[in-house]
């Protein structure tokens, strides 16, 4: 009971994260393309096709010449299968220079110079989601999709040869239609990626030119490598070597003779006569005393 019972859970997992991850790329996909202009539907973007429904089929029971007709669907198919194999090579071809160019953004763009201002920052963080959005659309492109190809059907055997003829046509016409509504969906999933390929190449050729022409490598270079042995703990350890033990306290020593007395300094200059204080206020006059007995007369 316990291994089934693990092995569900287990499944239910793997299940979650797949239909996850999908919901996760099929609105990456849709809104990607409608920031780029195009008006796609949700379903559309998961199913990987403008399909929305069956090609009609045709009427064929007045046609004169079923040989040509065939001959010319088979064409059809071909060229629509040429079409796709043209776009996906385009696509493998992007999707080699993007995944390039987001392993070596850090080569071309001297960190020590970009990442010292916030606004560098910012670009440099918005370039790299861009060249990353261009690999998972082009990854989401490449996905193995659903196919319509003619087949011979069972009932097929008890046809005759016009209505068989017939039946193989519209087969063909069926496969063509369908794979030119999934090559219109690569082609602008591929000039989607495009658009933020481009725009994220063109920040980063910036930032470059804009690190290259304003900053000074050296000194932005010095900074940051002075920083970093700073911070380095064994760096500072091995400069100043290991610290010694304290060595036990030494004898005092005898008391020296007075030395000479040393030559007077020079006179220092005259500072700045300060401001004048301000006048204090007059005191009141004290009360008047009483008036000292009168002296004896003089002799004459």
């Amino acid at each position: 009971m316990t291994a089934p019972s693990s092995q569900s859970r287990l499944q239910r997992a793997l299940d979650w994260f797949y239909y996850a991850r999908k919901r996760f790329v099929d609105r990456l996909v849709y809104y990607s393309i409608r920031l780029y202009g195009k008006e796609p539907t949700l379903e559309q973007v998961t199913n990987a096709t403008y399909l929305k429904e069956a090609r009609s089929k045709l009427d064929l029971s007045d046609a004169k010449d079923l040989d040509l007709l065939l001959q010319e669907s088979k064409e059809c198919v071909a060229r629509a299968d040429a079409r796709r194999t043209f776009v996906i090579d385009k696509c493998k071809t992007l999707l080699t220079l993007g995944s390039l160019l987001l392993g070596l953004i850090g080569l071309l763009l001297p960190k020590a110079l970009a990442f010292d201002s916030t606004w560098l920052k910012a670009l440099f963080f918005l370039a790299a989601l861009a060249f990353l959005n261009v690999v998972v659309l082009l990854v989401a492109v490449l996905a193995v999709g659903v196919e319509t190809r003619p087949s011979v059907l069972p009932d097929s055997a008890k046809l005759d040869s016009g209505a068989l003829k017939t039946d193989f046509l519209n087969q063909y016409l069926d496969s063509e239609f369908a794979t030119e509504r999934r090559t219109d969906f690569l082609v602008d999933v591929y000039a989607t990626a495009r658009f933020f390929f481009l725009s994220a190449f063109t920040v980063v050729v910036a930032i470059f030119v804009v690190s290259y022409f304003i900053y000074s490598p050296e000194e932005q270079q010095l900074k940051a490598a002075v920083q970093q042995l700073r911070g380095d703990r064994l760096f500072i350890e091995s400069i100043r070597g290991h610290r010694g033990y304290q060595g036990e306290r030494g004898e005092r020593g005898e008391k020296g003779d007075k030395g000479l007395p040393g030559a007077r300094g020079e006179r220092g200059e005259k500072g700045e006569k300060g401001d004048k204080g301000e006048r204090g206020e007059k005191g009141e006059r004290g009360e008047k005393g009483d008036p000292g007995p009168k002296g004896e007369p003089g002799t004459k």
